[in-house]
């Protein structure tokens, strides 16, 4: 069965590891995001050295994976390999399409009394009044609760101007 893992590159291997991979026809998934540096956007891994692959460990890829050049090893280091569910690979494409579409760059324009609304997770499309930016890409919003208001810290990523 195919299941995400994660593995640990030598650092400037990219190349030839990437091509390595796409000749194996082992599915990789290397997040970057966009960053601002010196007024410019450009593209950095989220996870420099690091790499999801989906393979089926339970057939032994994992064993001839360990050869390919430029690899480090499969996480963790020291024993079989463990896998990533699926979903979470799933979230984190989202999260950083969001995050490169410049969705977190909107969220930071809401103002105190926008209207809003919560567009994932366990609180999603709930309808809240926007308070403060909080840190670490985080906001505090106002959600109703048994006909009272209460104070919600959620992440920007999470919430969309109504």
């Amino acid at each position: 069965m195919l299941k995400w893992y994660t593995l640990h590159y030598k650092h400037f291997s990219y190349g030839i590891l990437k091509s390595e991979l796409i000749r194996k026809d082992i599915e990789c998934y290397d997040p970057y995001i966009k960053i601002d540096q010196r007024g410019k956007k450009i593209l950095k891994p989220l996870f420099p050295t690091y790499m999801f692959l989906r393979f089926d460990a339970d057939r032994g890829d994992w064993y001839r994976l360990r050869y390919v050049r430029g690899v480090k090893y499969l996480l963790p280091k020291d024993s079989t390999p463990v896998s990533i569910r699926d979903d979470y690979i799933e979230w984190l494409r989202q999260r950083v399409e969001k995050h490169n579409s410049g969705a977190i760059d909107l969220a930071k324009q809401l103002q105190q009394g926008d209207k809003v609304i919560v567009s994932n997770g366990p609180l999603q499309s709930l309808e809240g009044v926007f308070q403060e930016h909080s840190s670490k890409g985080r906001c505090t919003i106002l959600l109703q609760f048994f006909n009272e208001y209460r104070p919600v810290e959620i992440e920007a990523v999470s919430i969309d101007k109504v």
